[in-house]
């Protein structure tokens, strides 16, 4: 049955598509019809500082306690350091970034090259896209079992779970909203704005209830309504 409703499909995209493909006008010389967009001058700034406040930065400021991961997610990570790190990050995977907040709290917590970085070919290339990401399952699978692992090991009023809480708050939120139909495909932009929708514009508090609409079908919602 399936077979069969690819074949009719396949002949009705034919007979769609032939009679344009007909009166089609040929051009030999495309040259004048491009447009070329030219270059702009570039915001000043010190390169190899934003390239370490994104490797060993606490801008993502909440996380899971270091201990924990360790002892969890990190055992199955194993070892790496692929953006050649020192100190307390040397040895963590690099999709990661470990901190101690103001409180004094041990955290790690995910950072930009989750989806910004990958390999080809054997070689770790920062900026680009992750195609071995998987981004199938729903995100906040996982969120309520480290709920309780926190809680249990450090108390419910701890720093720790204070550190943890927006964390959690936000996996929760971001659910099955990032998931894809492949493993490869990278939701990292519609993360930006599945956060941005829970924040306030004029001072960014958050907010339970997202401020921006937005669909789980985010490609096709993009191309239909011409970006953001």
């Amino acid at each position: 049955m399936l077979k069969k409703t690819f074949v009719l499909g396949s002949i009705f995209l034919f007979l769609l598509v032939a009679p344009s493909c007909k009166k089609e006008e040929v051009i030999e010389d495309c040259t004048d019809c491009r447009t070329f967009i030219p270059g702009s001058s570039q915001r000043i700034g010190d390169a190899e500082k934003g390239k370490n406040y994104l490797s060993y930065g606490d801008f993502v400021d909440s996380g899971i306690p270091a201990d924990l991961f360790n002892g969890t997610l990190g055992l199955f990570l194993g070892k790496d350091n692929s953006l050649q790190r020192t100190g307390i990050n040397q040895d963590l995977n690099f999709a990661y970034t470990r901190f101690i907040n103001k409180d004094g709290v041990d955290l790690i917590a995910p950072n930009c090259y989750q989806c910004h970085a990958g390999y080809v070919d054997g070689k770790f290339m920062i900026g680009l896209g992750n195609t071995f990401a998987d981004f199938t399952g729903n995100q906040a699978g996982f969120a309520g079992v480290l709920d309780q692992a926190v809680a249990a090991r450090y108390g419910q009023n701890s720093k720790e779970m204070t550190a943890y809480a927006p964390f959690s708050r936000a996996v929760k939120v971001l659910g099955d909203k990032l998931s894809t139909q492949t493993v490869g495909s990278n939701s990292a932009d519609k993360l930006a704005l599945v956060l941005a929708a829970h924040r306030k514009q004029d001072d960014l508090t958050w907010q339970d209830t997202p401020l921006l609409p937005f669909r789980n079908q985010f490609i096709l919602w993009m191309f239909q309504h011409g970006g953001y």
